[in-house]
């Protein structure tokens, strides 16, 4: 009895263990350090040095999963964090940023811009596939299929428990991203008639760039966070944590700022409870589509 009851805290705090190293491990790779050091210096190009530090650091706790048994479970968790990295922190701001894309951007039509621009958003993607050879992960552990569509949101609340269908929730969530968002942009980025024509004309672009760029995030920032981690911490600190690194990512996006990283965080919850609840991709794909075309269309007025 005494062995048990000196092994049963230890068994607990084995348990903590990865919960804590994955939250430390998302709050290194996200963008705060790059947001707090913005906030306090006009020297935007050291972005790309906390980057580099960033993957660092992620190389070191990657290389500690061969030491330390608690969380070796987590390496592959580690090495999707450092590709989000090296793509989103460092790679893809100094193409950005550089001259070439520059001359790019502003030689090419509006639309074709967009276009090389999310081509160019997909640099980690084939990263993050590399990053899963050898983990036995399968498609369905990715939710890279359809899913049941009309499956049932549980949740509690008013100590009562509640099931919604994600048929309503997924019109709910393309009522907002088709009314309320365009409604939002247009107030707080004031377009001329002149520049709608401009999106109207772009339409075919904007609709391949939205599709791009969806998949791209719902399967880097979710499909293989989510397989991940599931495993190692659970459904709940699964769908927290890579909320809490997809919302703070949206710091410099449109909306931006705290706004957008609340807006960012509130979709990115609702897209990882959608593929949780019905075992699949499609409602988180086809919501988060329609919000990108909305948000592209209001960005190509100004390219």
């Amino acid at each position: 009895m005494i062995t048990d009851r000196i092994a049963s805290p230890k068994s607990k705090l084995q348990q903590s263990l990865p919960v804590a190293f994955s939250w430390f491990a998302v709050l290194l790779a996200s963008a705060l350090p790059i947001i707090i050091f913005r906030q306090f210096s006009d020297n935007t190009s050291a972005s790309l040095w906390i980057g580099c530090i960033q993957a660092g650091c992620l190389l070191l706790l990657i290389t500690s999963t061969f030491m330390w048994s608690t969380i070796k479970g987590l390496r592959g968790f580690f090495i999707a964090l450092m590709v989000i990295v090296l793509g989103w922190n460092i790679v893809i701001p100094f193409v950005l940023d550089s001259d070439m894309w520059s001359n790019v951007s502003n030689t090419l039509p509006a639309g074709l811009a967009l276009i090389v621009l999310n081509l160019i958003r997909l640099f980690p993607l084939p990263l993050m596939l590399l990053s899963l050879i050898g983990s036995n992960t399968k498609r369905q552990d990715l939710f890279l299929v359809r899913g049941n569509v009309k499956a049932r949101s549980q949740f509690q609340f008013l100590g009562k428990q509640w099931a919604i269908s994600w048929i309503l929730i997924g019109i709910i969530f393309l009522l907002v991203a088709g009314l309320v968002l365009p409604a939002y942009l247009s107030l707080t980025m004031q377009p001329s008639l002149s520049m709608l024509t401009r999106a109207v004309v772009n339409l075919p672009f904007i609709i391949i760039a939205a599709i791009m760029n969806s998949f791209n995030e719902e399967f880097e920032f979710r499909s293989v966070l989510l397989a991940r981690l599931i495993p190692h911490v659970g459904r709940g600190q699964a769908i927290w944590l890579s909320t809490f690194l997809f919302g703070l990512a949206h710091f410099y996006g449109q909306p931006s700022g705290v706004v957008g990283v609340g807006l960012a965080g509130i979709a990115g919850l609702l897209w990882a409870s959608s593929m949780l609840e019905t075992r699949g991709i499609a409602w988180a794909w086809i919501t988060h589509f329609v919000q990108d075309a909305v948000i592209f269309s209001f960005l190509i007025m100004y390219f």
